[in-house]
């Protein structure tokens, strides 16, 4: 059984070093925790004016590697759909990550329904981040919140794109139960679950197993205080080895 992280970052932060920086060191941290790979995106993508210069840097980066790339994608930018359309064709991306609190967009902006009717044209899954780190050790830089009833709202428009909520907090999962009822294409990592020690198994209780995948956040976040939430977590071995794998959202990649 493959472990594998669904929601990590490689580059430099702006606010504090990041020790794990590159893809290879980010594969030694991996590796302590028996972590194989999994959806990667550039820290520097986030706040570059061109975001694609970090697009291209990360894909050299992964070149040979078990990770996948996971493009940071703002669409208040103009070009957002030629970057994306070449991402596609040159970079081999396997997912897009948005971020509406870093880049200062609602969830209910029309411009999403032009993201997701792309997301399907190209079969990738989107990965929506609600947030990186606790909102309350910003604070040179505040990231805005994103209301998880907008979050609620756009999943009722679009439930034909396969979507990981990455950094959501266990009560924000939970307030989402019906978005997550019949879906076979949504998913939580649990990289937010702080709410709780015991968040793992009342998400698991609200929404079902199938639903949570491995998502760290790393080297953003402890690595290592993840996996030992999921491994000490009162679960069967066969549904911690599911979230592990993440098996379900897997299937959902193209190639």
């Amino acid at each position: 059984m493959n472990r594998l992280d669904f929601n990590c970052y490689c580059g430099n932060w702006p606010f504090f070093r990041i020790r794990y920086n590159t893809i290879s060191k980010l594969s030694q941290l991996h590796s302590r925790c028996g972590i194989a790979g999994g959806f990667v995106s550039s820290c520097e993508a986030i706040f570059y004016q061109d975001p694609y210069e970090a697009e291209l840097q990360l894909a050299q980066e992964l070149k040979g590697t078990a990770y996948m790339h996971a493009m940071v994608l703002n669409p208040m930018l103009p070009g957002w759909q030629d970057d994306l359309r070449s991402a596609v064709k040159d970079l081999n991306i396997k997912a897009v990550r948005l971020m509406p609190g870093f880049h200062n967009y609602s969830m209910l902006d029309p411009v999403l329904d032009d993201v997701c009717h792309l997301l399907l044209q190209y079969q990738l899954p989107l990965i929506l981040t609600l947030r990186i780190r606790d909102e309350r050790t910003n604070w040179m830089f505040h990231p805005k919140s994103v209301p998880v009833d907008d979050v609620a709202a756009f999943l009722d428009c679009h439930k034909t794109v396969p979507t990981l909520l990455a950094c959501a907090r266990k009560s924000e999962i939970l307030k989402l139960q019906m978005q997550f009822a019949g879906r076979n294409n949504l998913f939580t990592d649990i990289s937010g679950f702080k709410d709780s020690n015991f968040a793992v198994n009342e998400v698991l209780d609200g929404i079902g197993g199938e639903h949570i995948v491995y998502g760290s956040s790393a080297p953003l976040l402890e690595l290592q205080s993840t996996t030992i939430t999921l491994e000490r977590a009162n679960l069967p071995e066969s549904v911690r080895n599911d979230i592990f794998s993440g098996v379900r959202l897997l299937s959902l990649i193209k190639g």
